[in-house]
């Protein structure tokens, strides 16, 4: 479940949503939130950078989080598959010199992830990713919202 505090205070009304799910009421939310595992990710405008360097290539809970807060799913243009069906994918390789950084990560589903890695392109721009085609053009913006119905009967892929 992603709902910023003051949802869940009372103190401004919000939106909080499930990651499979979509939508909820802010009722919903502070029931859930009554029984669960509480993790903060702080965002303050544009997401603050977390950053680890070049320690590891694994992306740890934290990090994945602040990715899920801030792609909401997969980020290629026109896919709606949920964060849970994602991979987080390192902008500039960990090979290349990449670190394990927010500012070096996407949420790719697999099959997108699968066409990065081939021929089509994505660069971080303005603390967001821009995919382009095999031939260097760019695709249009994402237009999708992830999670806004349930996926019921769905598995990832």
């Amino acid at each position: 479940m992603t709902v910023d505090l003051a949802t869940l205070t009372r103190s401004r009304p919000g939106r909080p949503e499930l990651a499979d799910a979509g939508a909820i009421s802010p009722e919903q939310a502070r029931r859930i939130a009554c029984d669960a595992d509480v993790s903060r990710v702080v965002t303050s405008g544009p997401s603050l950078v977390l950053d680890l360097g070049r320690r590891t290539p694994v992306v740890p809970a934290g990090l994945r989080r602040a990715l899920v807060v801030r792609d909401g799913g997969c980020a290629f243009p026109g896919c709606g598959r949920p964060p849970g069906w994602c991979d987080a994918h390192h902008v500039i390789h960990w090979a290349d010199g990449g670190p394990t950084a927010l500012s070096n990560l996407v949420l790719l589903c697999r099959p997108h992830h699968r066409m990065v890695h081939g021929r089509f392109g994505v660069r971080m721009e303005g603390g967001r990713p821009v995919f382009r085609r095999p031939d260097g053009t760019p695709l249009g913006p994402r237009a999708v919202r992830h999670a806004t119905a349930p996926l019921e009967g769905r598995a990832p892929p």
